[in-house]
């Protein structure tokens, strides 16, 4: 093979090698740029978790109770002089909260509370109907001590 050739040949490879590393390097900056949806779910699900805790630490104008603590009066049926019941007044807050936080941010949600009769109806939505999530959606749920062997479930879900 004359001198030419090979010196032809050696180019074209060195052209081909180069070629295939902008390829690779062009893949490696596409999925390095693109955010991935473990860091958003991830974001989320500690959104979830904060204003969850948040949400049962806030004080109220009601005796400077804090929700927690009115979630509680209401799971024990104890009668307290607010603006209504701690029941009413546990629930209008709630909604108020993540109506001026989650809702305006436009994040979908779903607030729900299980674990005892009296509280079951608090929960709170985006939507008018209720259960906004029914796809993917990062939950957190939160248990509150109401009395020793008696807990209730605090569930937020955002879409």
């Amino acid at each position: 093979m004359p001198a030419k050739n090979k010196a032809q040949m050696e180019i074209m490879g060195l052209a081909i090698i180069i070629l295939l590393i902008g390829i690779g390097l062009l893949f490696a900056l596409q999925y390095a740029l693109k955010p991935t949806p473990t860091v958003q779910k991830t974001k989320e699900s500690i959104l979830a978790a904060n204003l969850l805790t948040t949400l049962l630490n806030t004080n109220t104008e009601c005796h400077k109770r804090m929700i927690k603590e009115l979630l509680q009066d209401t799971a024990l049926g104890r009668p307290i002089d607010c603006p209504g019941t701690p029941h009413d007044f546990a629930k209008a807050k709630i909604s108020f909260i993540l109506d001026n936080s989650l809702k305006k941010w436009n994040k979908r949600y779903d607030f729900s509370i299980e674990g005892s009769d009296a509280t079951k109806d608090i929960t709170s939505s985006s939507t008018q109907r209720g259960k906004a999530c029914t796809g993917e959606r990062e939950s957190k749920t939160h248990l509150l001590t109401i009395t020793p062997g008696f807990d209730i479930s605090l569930k937020l879900d955002i879409c």
